[in-house]
């Protein structure tokens, strides 16, 4: 007699079983799936509105007593460090900035101070004239997969910039968190604050994300980029 290998039938109930198990859960792999792809489509929007929206400002002038002046001098400030003061009356430039022999750079206008936050008149013309400013952006697919409504919320605050510059090794706590380090007078440091969330609904259910970005820009001047003349 030949003895030749076979499944019993026990084993043949069993595999159809678990195959069937398998099959049973594909189509929540699936759907776990598509709504992890419409989280992170939803998440990456975010993400990308935000940072678009901060470089937008931030090619906006510091301070708009700069605005038509080349080079662009730095501005005197109510509450900032007086580190960052001229060396002397007579040396009108901070502590590291070279002297320039023929096209002055990085020198302090004492006729012109850093303004108050807020938007002076109509017209956005410096960074912080976006303080206070709201977007709103609206994504959504033409066959209603998904709808989402990104809300922006902007804030420019000036942020103290004192440490202690007399020691060996420095230390600058740079803790944006603090509200005891934002100034209601002028210093050398501008924080912008980019608050931006996401309500919206997918064919999985809702979504509700919220992000911040913060953007620090200095009163430090510009120089003159040189040109060549034909």
């Amino acid at each position: 007699m030949i003895l030749r290998k076979a499944m019993s039938m026990i084993e043949l109930v069993i595999s159809i079983v678990v195959m069937g198990i398998s099959i049973m859960a594909l189509p929540l792999i699936l759907t776990m799936t598509q709504s992890n792809n419409l989280n992170a489509f939803a998440i990456g929007n975010l993400l990308s509105h935000s940072v678009t929206t901060l470089h937008n400002i931030n090619t906006y002038p510091w301070d708009e007593q700069l605005l038509n002046k080349v080079p662009a001098p730095v501005l005197r400030v109510d509450n900032g460090s007086a580190v960052f003061e001229p060396l002397s009356s007579s040396v009108n430039r901070r502590i590291g900035h070279q002297e320039s022999l023929f096209i002055p750079r990085r020198q302090f206008d004492n006729n012109l101070t850093a303004s108050a936050i807020g938007l002076e008149g109509t017209i956005l013309n410096d960074i912080d004239d976006f303080h206070g400013n709201k977007y709103k952006f609206t994504s959504y697919e033409v066959n209603k997969d998904y709808a989402l409504d990104m809300n922006s919320s902007i804030k420019v605050v000036y942020f103290l910039d004192t440490t202690n510059f007399n020691t060996s090794s420095l230390s600058f706590n740079f803790d944006y968190l603090d509200n005891s380090k934002i100034s209601n007078l002028s210093t050398n440091i501008k924080l912008i604050i980019n608050e931006t969330t996401i309500d919206g609904v997918t064919s999985e259910g809702s979504i509700q994300e919220r992000i911040t970005l913060r953007l620090f820009r200095s009163n430090i001047g510009a120089p003159s980029w040189g040109e060549r003349l034909f």
